[in-house]
């Protein structure tokens, strides 16, 4: 084993320093970004999924071990649960062997991530001065900040349950309230101001100050990142063609939306937000649901009708995340109704759920395939085109240059009316062409010159002389108005 395993790292660093390695790894690491942020939209969703089951369990008092969602979709969300990023998904109670309340909960899901962010932020400093290099550790800051993204929807949830309290009947007739997310915290004691008040400053750092942190690191460059431009595509442009901005930290956070979305990520992480923690304001599961469908369905259309982002497979997946979220609202809705009370139901509820989601996505990403087909060959006949007018403009020009032709911006003459002498030169009288040094001398230039010169002067001024001149500039001038138009 020990001879293998010799042998197969000898191949496998031989396989890396060859030029077809690295030029594969290149490509790959392009395609890596890419399914990266695809990846990234599947767990932003599945946590929206997971922790919306989690906060209408919570707020029907139901047990832990049921679901929101009707079977069998309970099971397929149940795979999931890793995606909420929660430290309640951790096993912290049998590992210490001692309870975990809520005050340790919120204490760990607001500061270790802190100290995380600390400890990365210390190591980039250290190996920068260590081991300074040109990108300054850029990679390692942007995973630092996707860390923070991913796990702002869990944090700012645990932080929101500590405003919960629920009222009880006493047998002496009293009123007594207990913490919801954990019934041990009488709300009246000294405890529970504590995890207030500590609750209060975590808001100002994470739900609020997180998303205007970013905000007002991308507002600054929003100039850059949205430059002004005719064309979108020429805006793109612009904007990889910045280095600044490619070394920036917040690169992740506009690199996948169009020029004038640069701030979506900021929206989208508001949106998140809204369907996991924002939402807890509401006592009644029916206030909660609905609020969450109108969240649901008001950014699935703002989604779809602004089109953010750059990569189209991207903006199906995110289309079809949207479309998956305000299913799950009106599958909680229909559990909690009156409608539907017999067990079978709920089964074909959960049933029709998968096969709708399912459905959705073959639908989706069908018409993302034949859209990207029939971009390509509307590219195919555009880059035909131009190459054709091309050529028909270069055999114009060749024809051109054969012929002797004079083009005066103020009174037009030819120079002689015989055929020109060997030098083949062109008299320019009482026109801008006429020597600056000496401005009553007239100007004499070869037929080759005068056709460079005076096309791009004619160009300027609209001013045609010679007929196959008009008539070729005229061509082209067509020609590149169809290839706008097609383009």
């Amino acid at each position: 084993l020990v001879l293998a395993g010799l042998a197969g790292a000898t191949y496998a660093v031989g396989v890396a320093k060859s030029k077809d390695f690295k030029a594969a790894t290149k490509r790959w690491k392009t395609k890596a970004k890419l399914w990266k942020s695809r990846a990234s939209a599947i767990i932003k969703t599945m946590q929206i999924i997971v922790l919306l089951n989690y906060n209408c369990i919570m707020s029907t008092g139901a047990s832990s071990a049921t679901s929101a969602y009707p079977r069998p979709y309970s099971m397929f969300v149940n795979m999931f649960e890793f995606t909420a990023l929660d430290f309640k998904f951790l096993p912290l109670t049998c590992v210490s062997g001692e309870r975990f309340g809520h005050v340790k909960y919120l204490l760990g899901s607001t500061l270790i991530p802190l100290f995380v962010v600390a400890l990365a932020t210390l190591g980039v400093e250290l190996l920068r001065k260590l081991r300074p290099r040109d990108h300054r550790y850029l990679y390692e800051q942007q995973l630092t900040c996707t860390f923070v993204v991913l796990i702002l929807p869990s944090v700012a949830r645990t932080i929101c349950q500590s405003f919960r309290c629920v009222e009880y009947d006493g047998t002496d007739g009293m009123k007594y309230e207990y913490l919801l997310a954990d019934m041990q915290i009488d709300c009246s004691t000294s405890t529970y101001n504590f995890v207030v008040g500590y609750a209060w400053v975590a808001v100002l750092i994470w739900p609020i100050g997180v998303p205007l942190g970013l905000f007002v690191l991308l507002w600054p460059q929003r100039h850059r990142l949205d430059p002004k431009a005719e064309t979108e595509v020429e805006a793109l442009q612009i904007r990889e063609d910045d280095t600044e901005l490619k070394h920036s930290v917040a690169l992740i956070m506009w690199r996948r939306y169009r020029p004038q979305y640069w701030w979506y990520e900021i929206f989208d992480m508001y949106r998140r937000l809204s369907l996991t923690c924002f939402l807890l304001i509401f006592d009644k599961p029916a206030g909660m649901i609905i609020f969450a469908l109108g969240i649901a369905m008001l950014t699935t259309v703002m989604q779809r009708e602004a089109q953010p982002y750059l990569d189209p497979w991207l903006a199906s997946l995110s289309n079809l995340a949207h479309w998956q979220i305000v299913l799950c609202c009106v599958a909680i809705l229909l559990v909690h109704s009156a409608v539907v009370e017999s067990p079978n139901d709920l089964v074909s509820i959960g049933a029709l759920l998968l096969v709708m989601n399912v459905c959705l996505m073959l639908a989706v990403f069908t018409d993302t395939k034949a859209t990207l087909r029939r971009m390509a060959k509307i590219e195919a006949a555009v880059t035909r085109h131009a190459a054709t007018t091309e050529a028909m403009f270069r055999r114009s020009s060749d024809h051109l240059k054969r012929g002797s032709f004079a083009i005066e911006l103020g009174a037009l003459s030819w120079g002689d009316s015989s055929p020109f002498d060997g030098t083949d030169a062109i008299e320019l009288q009482s026109n801008p062409l006429r020597s600056v040094d000496h401005p009553s001398t007239p100007t004499l230039m070869t037929a080759d010159a005068a056709t460079t010169d005076a096309r791009g002067r004619a160009i300027s001024e609209g001013v045609f002389v010679n007929p196959l001149v008009a008539r070729g500039l005229s061509a082209r001038r067509l020609a590149d108005t169809e290839l706008r138009e097609s383009t």
